[in-house]
């Protein structure tokens, strides 16, 4: 029920709510898979049905975190997020830890090292601002393509 309560919350753009469904949603997913991984061997069959299941609700998570950041990154502050974010007419700015990129979106993007490419995918914590400005500092970095 709370997958069905994160889609007219999205429709109606209330992304603090859709946040709260999505918690709710990966704590009832993290139970799912302690009990399936503890009691799953005594169905064997069932133990692959549950556990592609609980694949499939990791990945309606991290979209709907996905639509989240797209749209109000704030209500993600201290979520961890994996989002795909293009570098064109970004600032880069050395900093001490790695490279800030600054673009026109609210988010600024703190990378170990310089990126190349129009487009890269971005993982880690949405972090309080700074200067006005949410931080993602991203802790796997990779190029993807555009």
């Amino acid at each position: 029920m709370a997958t069905f309560g994160t889609w007219p919350a999205s429709d109606a753009r209330d992304w603090e709510l859709v946040v709260v469904g999505i918690k709710t949603i990966d704590r009832i997913n993290s139970c799912l898979k302690v009990v399936n991984y503890s009691l799953g061997w005594v169905q064997p069959i069932s133990f692959f049905a549950y556990r592609a299941y609980a694949s499939a609700t990791d990945y309606y998570v991290k979209a709907m975190r996905a639509k989240v950041f797209a749209h109000q990154p704030g209500a993600l502050i201290g979520c961890e997020v994996d989002v795909r974010v293009s570098l064109v007419g970004m600032r880069v700015e050395r900093m001490p830890d790695g490279f800030l990129y600054t673009g026109r979106r609210k988010v600024d993007y703190l990378f170990q090292s310089k990126q190349t490419g129009q487009w890269v995918r971005a993982r880690g914590v949405i972090q309080d601002p700074v200067r006005g400005r949410f931080i993602l500092i991203d802790d796997s970095i990779g190029s993807v393509q555009k």
